[in-house]
């Protein structure tokens, strides 16, 4: 009775101490953890800083050390060819690209510390250091990479909110911001609703200039988002040549797919493609190929998740970077398919390669070869793919890309302000 009495009153019989006062105690001991903690966490917040502010500095030397060692261009001491494009006293921040592509591309302006990789963070310290009259321009690729990175949608919400934000203060301090638009905002993904939202803000509180490959995207884009009209620039893309392996011939890599001379190879990038395009496209082979003349398709993919799950057994993964010379090499053309939403993939892949293009009007930049159709006549395809199957295959194989003339021209079109 007396131990229960005790427990009621607040007293254990073992330790003779109030159970208020063990309370009060151990809040204690968990406020004094707490403070320990924070303290630790604000050291460790200075020690990142210290070191963002490092990794800031070794980027600013890091091209000087390695200026030398810049990768070439094909033919780059051919006669009369231009050098890698400068950008004139242009400081670039590249953010949201893919790894492999921001660490291609950061050899490719020849002047020292013009271009680099980043994120929003070291464009904004960068802008808030620049030397007075120096340019500085955020160049943002795939701005929906950060609500993919969401866990639900309000933190959607706040990622897409906080890169607005931050694109708005840097345009405040002084900096330029262009967006390049690869594929229609909100067409797909997690969030296709905030995505298409937060493309609306971007482009009318967040950005310069938007950017795109082809006018048929300029249309597309503008249609979709008014608000975009005047402040879209059409492009090519440059392609990757001479940052992306290119040693193999023709003939060589046509060998080792086992495809004779007159056999005209097209290749077909299905990421983003509908049942409805895919029957277009394999129709129009089919009926080509019932005339008599050699065609074969392949259809390939960059990205398994972006080929839709029933066609996705009939399509090869292009891999590694590596690879695709093999492919692109071997290809009389790429056919940029019939799609719901433009996409730029192809393009790039064809650009870098020098491989001829066949795609619907207003999908692919005038200045490279190949042919047009009209993705709305019911033979259209079939008819631009006899066309050009029908014709000879360049017995010196396509021409090498100027890769440096692209990236001068878009240069000069996307960074100048």
């Amino acid at each position: 009775m007396q131990q229960q009495q005790d427990h009621r009153s607040g007293s254990f019989a073992a330790g003779r101490m109030p159970l208020a006062e063990q309370l009060r105690r151990r809040v204690e001991d968990v406020a004094e953890q707490q403070q320990m903690l924070s303290e630790f966490q604000v050291e460790t917040v200075r020690a990142l800083q210290v070191l963002r502010q490092q990794q800031i500095q070794l980027l600013d030397l890091l091209p000087h050390a390695l200026s030398d060692r810049t990768l070439p261009l094909p033919n780059q001491a051919a006669a009369g060819q231009a050098p890698l494009p400068a950008l004139d006293g242009i400081k670039v921040v590249l953010v949201g690209a893919h790894p492999h592509d921001a660490a291609m591309l950061e050899g490719v302006f020849a002047e020292p510390g013009a271009f680099c990789a980043g994120t929003m963070e070291d464009a904004l310290a960068r802008v808030k250091q620049r030397s007075p009259g120096q340019s500085l321009v955020v160049h943002l690729c795939d701005a929906e990479a950060c609500l993919r990175q969401a866990a639900d949608l309000r933190h959607a919400e706040a990622m897409a909110d906080g890169l607005i934000h931050k694109l708005k203060i840097f345009r405040q301090l002084g900096g330029h911001v262009v967006w390049t638009v690869a594929s229609l905002p909100g067409a797909k993904g997690p969030f296709t609703g905030l995505a298409h939202e937060m493309a609306k803000g971007l482009i009318t509180n967040g950005v310069d200039r938007i950017h795109v490959h082809a006018d048929a995207h300029r249309l597309e884009l503008e249609a979709r988002f008014p608000m975009a009209a005047g402040k879209v620039a059409v492009v090519a893309h440059p392609g990757h040549a001479g940052l992306v392996p290119s040693h193999v011939t023709s003939e060589t890599a046509r060998r080792k797919l086992g495809l004779e001379a007159e056999i005209r190879l097209v290749l077909m990038l299905a990421d983003g493609v509908d049942e409805s395009g895919w029957h277009a496209v394999t129709g129009a082979v089919r009926e080509v190929a019932a005339s008599g003349l050699l065609v074969r398709l392949l259809p390939v993919s960059l990205k398994a998740d972006d080929v839709a799950p029933s066609l996705s057994p009939l399509v090869m993964p292009l891999g590694d970077s590596a690879h695709h010379q093999w492919l692109l090499k071997a290809a009389d053309a790429v056919l940029i398919p019939p799609r719901a939403t433009f996409s730029s993939a192809d393009l790039a892949l064809a650009a870098s390669f020098a491989t001829p293009i066949l795609a619907p009007h207003g999908h692919a930049p005038a200045e490279v070869s190949g042919l047009a159709y009209d993705a709305r006549a019911p033979q259209g395809l079939r008819d631009a793919l006899c066309a050009f199957v029908a014709g000879a295959r360049a017995a010196s194989g396509p021409v090498a890309p100027d890769a440096g003339a692209g990236w001068t021209r878009l240069a000069a079109a996307l960074y100048r302000f």
